[in-house]
């Protein structure tokens, strides 16, 4: 034994998901995946009131699956957005956490847009 008993502590983590490192922006993901779903919400509120799906291929998914297959649809979309965030973040942070506001920001646009047409209805209905 050498160094007086010192020990050698090991760097190396066992594989798997459960010792993957922590997320890089889990607050950023989490409001992104909040618009997401506010984006899911609005968009039935929508169909409600009588409108159709301004998405080109979320309304494809809708015409042939039905709403409730755009649902996992629009999740594994923000998943994967978030996994390449998380991919990029390893190799450029700042690009990463750049790409991550980008994705809150275009996400955020049909729900506003959404909510004001909500919003146009309910003044413009008798």
């Amino acid at each position: 034994m050498m160094g007086g008993g010192a020990s050698i502590q090991s760097t190396v983590s066992p594989g798997g998901w459960a010792h993957q490192p922590a997320l890089r922006h889990p607050w950023a993901y989490l409001v992104f995946v909040a618009i997401a779903a506010l984006d899911v919400v609005m968009t039935s509120v929508i169909f409600a009131l009588g409108g159709n799906e301004a998405n080109p291929i979320a309304a494809l998914v809708i015409e042939h699956w039905g709403f409730t297959a755009a649902i996992p649809f629009k999740f594994a979309i923000t998943l994967f957005v978030i996994l390449v965030c998380e991919e990029l973040a390893r190799q450029n942070p700042r690009r990463a956490w750049k790409l991550t506001m980008l994705a809150i920001f275009v996400s955020s646009l049909p729900v506003v847009y959404s909510l004001g047409l909500v919003a146009l209805h309910r003044v413009t209905q008798p």
